[in-house]
């Protein structure tokens, strides 16, 4: 159940040299002028990418998660499910951007980090940034989202009856929706479908009996073999999530990258333990932070 679609990647460039290329040039040029090259072979440059980008505040487009390995970061679109890796420039760069900092201040920060000082070294970090507006992991002029105000919750009655547990659909009903998690990923996108499967658990519920995820992860599994179009581990996962949010556990989807060779996965987890996949085999990936989409 390994997600082994990369989607666009910046992946580090650093291993290849522009044609001609001075290798007296700075470790910072260098790396930056092959990023550079490699997203213009990835993207043609659009007109929609804001000019005025120094008289803002650049902050994490919403919706973007990371994660560090080492000097490299990866970046995951809940929007696109697509995968970034940025190398040890870039990484400076989404560090300094992660703060909220203006245009200007981004470059300052990553150029002190390597002592450099050139004019050209920050035009190449400004290119740089302008590529992750262009692809909507940065936002510029985010306004600060306030707080939802905590809703009244009112007092329950001791006598309130429990709800029973909802009953393990049959597998084909679990093959009907794998199949339209599976058509509906590429045109709703992750977030939204990530949403739907993430109810609101009710506390009230009876406790899940024994052996009750067991045989859903089982369910859920025997479907996606039976299953006529694609279903790997992230729609598996959403649909193990929205049974068991629907049956009161207070589940969680979950990723997870592997750098060398490069790899995603996805998985649910309830109470911080595994539910369709071993804790063993987990230890490979370096988890992407905890995502409440229900809080937003």
């Amino acid at each position: 159940m390994l997600c082994r679609e990369r989607g666009c990647v910046m992946k580090d460039a650093a291993v290849e040299a522009a044609p001609g290329y001075d290798e007296s040039d700075s470790r910072l040029r260098r790396s930056l002028r092959s990023v550079r090259l490699s997203l213009r072979r990835l993207f043609r440059r659009s007109a929609g990418v804001p000019r005025s980008v120094e008289n803002g505040i650049l902050t994490p487009a919403r919706g973007v998660v990371s994660c560090s390995q080492g000097d490299v970061v990866v970046l995951m679109s809940l929007q696109t499910t697509h995968y970034h890796t940025l190398d040890e420039v870039g990484s400076r760069v989404w560090e300094a951007i992660g703060q909220g900092s203006e245009f200007e201040a981004v470059i300052r920060k990553v150029m002190a980090g390597f002592e450099a000082s050139d004019a050209s070294a920050a035009d190449e970090i400004g290119v740089f940034i302008r590529e992750l507006i262009q692809r909507n992991l940065v936002e510029l002029n985010a306004p600060r989202r306030l707080a939802k105000p905590a809703a009244i919750q009112s007092v329950k009655n001791p006598g309130t009856p429990v709800s029973k547990v909802p009953s393990l659909p049959p597998v084909f009903v679990c093959v009907i929706v794998l199949a339209l998690v599976s058509l509906a990923l590429p045109v709703l996108g992750l977030e939204r479908i990530w949403r739907r499967a993430h109810v609101k658990t009710l506390h009230n519920r009876a406790p899940l009996v024994p052996g009750y995820v067991d045989e859903l992860t089982r369910r859920v599994t025997a479907a996606a073999a039976v299953c006529p179009f694609r279903t790997q581990c992230l729609e598996q996962s959403l649909l193990t999530l929205w049974l068991l949010r629907c049956a009161g556990a207070e589940a969680h989807l979950r990723f997870g990258v592997l750098q060398y060779p490069f790899l995603a996965h996805a998985w649910v987890e309830s109470a911080g333990v595994p539910v369709n996949d071993s804790a063993e085999a987990l230890k490979l990936y370096r988890p992407f932070p905890l995502v409440d989409v229900g809080a937003n």
